[in-house]
């Protein structure tokens, strides 16, 4: 290995660990508003939810869409936050198929409500009684933090590693 390559090689190493330091820096900074949102979206569903329990207890079925439509059009109460209840779709047969492939065949034995966060859609599965968002603040530290932090310290390791053999290959050089 020459040391001009080694010489790139921790310049390459150092520049991606600085960005991966900043990635993991822009979004802790953004984690807070991230959990904020996720409450807000689980508040959401959670009203529709009941709406749906409600209209089954009362009806000994689950609503068709349009009655679904209807039970959410008609509340006075509609807007929340930035996530309004109208904007979640109710699905009871015609389940996408790309949410039947990621989530499993079970999710179609139920009910599935759906929302857009802006970046992708949350799910609640009302055949497993779970949404796809984090179950807590560390869950989601643990998924938008922790993997760039240990990108950036293996980064850090290998151009450390690099640098004492490029210092080891001109101590020999100079002997």
């Amino acid at each position: 290995m020459s040391r001009r390559s080694i010489y790139y090689s921790f310049f390459f190493l150092v520049l991606f660990g600085c960005l991966s330091l900043l990635v993991t820096y822009t979004t802790f900074q953004h984690l807070p508003q991230q959990y904020k949102t996720d409450n807000e979206i689980k508040k959401i569903l959670l009203i529709s939810k009941i709406l749906i329990d409600n209209f089954k207890k009362e009806n000994h079925r689950l609503p068709s869409e349009d009655e679904y439509n209807y039970l959410v059009h008609s509340r006075t109460d509609n807007i929340h936050n930035r996530f309004n209840i109208a904007d979640i779709i109710y699905y009871k047969k015609n389940i996408p198929k790309n949410v039947i492939e990621e989530y499993g065949p079970e999710v179609a034995n139920g009910y599935v409500l759906s929302i857009w966060r802006g970046e992708w859609n949350e799910y609640y599965f009302s055949s497993l009684d779970e949404f796809t968002l984090p179950k807590s603040f560390k869950q989601r530290f643990n998924e938008l933090v922790l993997p760039p932090i240990i990108a950036t310290i293996i980064l850090f390791i290998s151009a450390t590693i690099l640098w004492f053999f490029k210092n080891k290959i001109e101590k020999k050089r100079y002997i």
